[in-house]
């Protein structure tokens, strides 16, 4: 070997030596600077400790190995987080960018094995929201991540779970920090978003839980699987704790998906739009036990709820299949529930949005099988900028068999219905307070059978009923009866109360006022109840 390689070698030897001792010095010195920092710039109200810390100089590389904190509130020292992590790395730190631009880029953040515990209970909190926050220099992440994440959060007062999920995953790409970063503009501070989870429960109100079997939202789609909402009492023990009407639910999904979303604020006011929420396999068992004292709070119509929500939402489409409504009502306490159904529903929601102009309606098409032989569709709608929330609701029922309506009608009214309604149209027109309804109807054979305590027909009484009774639309069976009818909204009830007292008033005049002068007989052809015309003129708007 020359003399000039021997010297070259023992340079290059003397070089490389020299950084490694830099390197394992640097990294001695850093991981030392860390630790300290950790107990000394942390507050008192903040317990923090670590398995081990790893820091490659060269790299620009920090491992935290098990780090954990606890959170106690200033003033009274009651823990209020736990978080714990398997791992925290963060990696490929810019000298250069933070030596001359003084920013702090990173590569990569990895929040490992994340587990929180958030503790709610009475302590005030700060709501001062001017606080600004405390970013000196910009932060740059390529990619944060979270992974395996479960999270919990605890009513310390009752003992009790409000919020839970295990699996949590997060993927944030090019991801801002600066000193104007907030809540309100997070969505302007990122390029593309992840998030995954499983097994959500959430306390969703004082009798209700919420729960998802599988939640993902990616950049701006959202799919959910097995969504379910459940009253968590017996209806017999749920009825002791109400002491006002109030629905026993229970609703569950087999997928959710929303497409084309984007959220934020707006002025300072949250905002939601989607161009379509998708809905399948929807089952919604609902129960009400009217021997419970009515809540006479003023309910609004559907069009007043959502003009009035506190942010802005513009829902393009909703679609609802395969789906099914199972209703029923509890009157007396020697009778079962009423049951009415409504299966195999396709339904679509269009223009559910409180910031159109005026004119644009709302309109809900919706296809089922009534009582569960019953062809039923219905066309409704109403404008939501309307201050009147005037409205229109179009039904087509088929042939109805009265034994498939007495499992409704029995227990509420202590009745039975014998012969065949074989079609019903009906055409409401109403707003906030009255209401006109247009019904025709075709029927033969109709009688009713009124019942004694012990479930009997009560011939005397069914006999003097039947009396006033109509028991055909028409002899020659071609001709539809054709009724007009009124009614008036009581405020302190639902829609849908409002829709049943409109039939109820209908429904007395075709079976039982043959008086009225406006009792007419029309064909089934006019054109306000051409119910398939009207849904291809309605279905292009």
């Amino acid at each position: 070997m020359s003399k000039r390689k021997r010297i070259l070698l023992i340079i290059t030897s003397v070089i490389v030596l020299t950084l490694i001792i830099v390197s394992l010095y640097t990294n001695t010195f850093l991981e030392n600077k860390v630790k300290n920092l950790l107990q000394s710039k942390i507050p008192d109200y903040i317990e923090s400790n670590y398995k081990d810390i790893k820091i490659h100089s060269f790299r620009g590389s920090i491992s935290i190995i098990e780090p954990s904190v606890i959170i106690k509130d200033k003033e009274t020292g009651v823990i209020t987080s736990k978080i714990k992590l398997d791992k925290l790395e963060i990696n490929n730190i810019s000298y250069l960018d933070f030596y001359f631009n003084k920013e702090i880029s990173l590569s990569e953040v990895l929040l490992d094995g994340l587990d929180i515990t958030y503790f709610k209970n009475e302590v005030k909190k700060d709501k001062d929201s001017t606080k600004q926050n405390n970013f000196k220099n910009p932060i740059s992440i390529k990619a944060f991540r979270i992974e395996n994440a479960s999270v919990k959060v605890i009513d310390t007062s009752k003992d009790s779970l409000l919020f839970s999920l295990k699996n949590g995953n997060l993927i944030l790409k090019k991801l801002e920090i600066d000193s104007t970063f907030s809540l309100k503009t997070f969505k302007d501070n990122y390029k593309s978003l992840k998030i995954s989870a499983d097994s959500i429960f959430l306390k969703s109100g004082l009798y209700e839980n919420l729960t998802i079997s599988h939640f993902e939202h990616k950049d701006h789609s959202i799919s959910i699987t097995d969504l379910s909402l459940k009253t968590k009492y017996s209806k017999k023990m749920f009825s002791k704790m109400i002491s006002k009407e109030r629905d026993y639910y229970t609703i569950n999904t087999s997928t959710i998906t929303l497409e084309e979303l984007d959220y934020g604020f707006n002025e300072g006011i949250f905002y939601f739009n989607s161009s379509l929420i998708n809905i399948d396999k929807a089952v919604a068992s609902i129960y009400r036990n009217k021997l419970v004292a009515d809540d006479f709070k003023v309910k609004m119509l559907y069009s007043k709820s959502i003009r009035e929500l506190p942010i802005q939402l513009n829902i393009d489409s909703i679609s609802v299949s395969n789906s099914k409504v199972i209703y029923s009502e509890r009157t007396k306490n020697d009778r079962p529930a009423g049951i009415l159904t409504i299966s195999k529903i396709n339904a679509s929601v269009s223009k559910l949005s409180n910031t159109y102009s005026l004119s644009n309606k709302t309109v809900i098409l919706v296809d089922g099988i009534f009582m569960k032989n019953s062809a039923f569709h219905a066309n409704w709608s109403f404008d939501i900028s309307n201050k009147n929330d005037a409205f229109e609701f179009i039904g087509d029922v088929g042939n109805i068999s009265g034994s498939s309506l007495n499992i409704l009608l029995t227990p509420l009214i202590n009745a039975r219905l014998e012969g065949e309604i074989e079609h019903t149209l009906f055409h409401i027109k109403g707003n906030n307070i009255s209401s006109t309804i247009y019904m025709s109807q075709k029927y033969e054979h109709v009688k009713i059978e009124i019942l004694n305590k012990k479930k009997n027909k009560n011939k005397l009484v069914s006999g003097i009923a039947n009396v006033f009774v109509h028991h055909k639309s028409d002899k020659k069976g071609v001709v539809y009866n054709h009724i007009t009818a009124n009614a008036t909204r009581d405020n302190t009830k639902s829609f849908f109360n409002y829709l049943a007292k409109n039939l109820k008033s209908a429904l007395l005049v075709s079976f039982f006022d043959k008086k009225n002068k406006k009792y007419k007989k029309y064909k089934v052809k006019k054109e306000h109840f051409d119910l398939e015309e009207y849904h291809k003129k309605h279905s292009k708007n």
